[in-house]
């Protein structure tokens, strides 16, 4: 009788125990990568005045159906569907600011997985030296990887404005801020914890300009394409 009971529980034992781990392995619902875009009113956009690539990379993230989440405190802007229009962009904002606001920013939504930054145009445009900017940049990415030590970060190296805007001094100070980007890059970016350099400027034209500074559609999508490309390709989320 005893034995007999004895070897029931065995039973029951090796059956709860292989549930068990069948529980523990079995496959979970995978949680969406999150992507902060932050930055100015290139990033945040004024439709009809002015595009934003956010619009164009949102919808390619929605086409291929690659679980990324863009997230920020604020959203918008009306292109007549719906998006994911999450984001963390003001017009006008400078380094100064995305220091200022960025640890609130970053207590009200968590630690993005992924950062897109673009910034320092403002600066640049406000007549800073690449040199303080870049400075700023550098605590930027402090911040960032403060809240999150293997977030992965996008910085941007900015197209500068029309000719028209941009004074022969001011165009040698955009183009030392985007040559201080990449060197950011080699010292700042880790194995756990990369960082990658969107260069715009590739490809770019005046005519994807609708003003001194900000752009039409086909800028903005001039944009989505490369930092999609990075996502896609460097991060490899889809």
């Amino acid at each position: 009788m005893f034995a007999r009971q004895t070897i029931k529980t065995s039973t029951w034992l090796k059956r709860a125990t292989w549930i068990f781990f069948g529980l523990m392995l079995a496959p979970t619902a995978c949680a969406d990568v999150t992507v902060m875009p932050i930055g100015y009113s290139r990033v945040k956009g004024d439709p009809p005045e002015f595009d934003t690539w956010r619009y164009p990379l949102a919808q390619r993230i929605a086409a291929e159906n690659c679980g990324i989440d863009l997230v920020g405190t604020l959203d918008g802007l009306d292109y007549g569907s719906v998006y994911d229009d999450d984001h963390a962009s003001l017009g006008g904002y400078t380094t100064h600011d995305i220091i200022g606001q960025l640890p609130r920013v970053l207590r009200r939504i968590g630690e993005p997985d992924v950062a897109i930054v673009s910034i320092g145009g403002n600066d640049l445009q406000l007549g800073d030296r690449s040199r303080a900017i870049l400075g700023r940049v550098d605590e930027i990415i402090s911040i960032l990887q403060c809240a999150h030590s293997e977030m992965v970060i996008i910085l941007e190296q900015i197209a500068p404005g029309s000719s028209h805007a941009m004074a022969k001094d001011r165009l040698g100070q955009f183009d030392g801020f985007n040559s201080g980007i990449g060197d950011l890059l080699a010292q700042r970016s880790r194995a756990d914890a990369p960082i990658y350099v969107a260069d715009i400027r590739v490809g770019f034209t005046q005519s994807m300009l609708v003003d001194d500074v900000h752009m039409n559609a086909d800028g903005a999508a001039h944009v989505a394409s490369v930092f999609w490309r990075i996502l896609s390709d460097k991060v490899g989320l889809c």
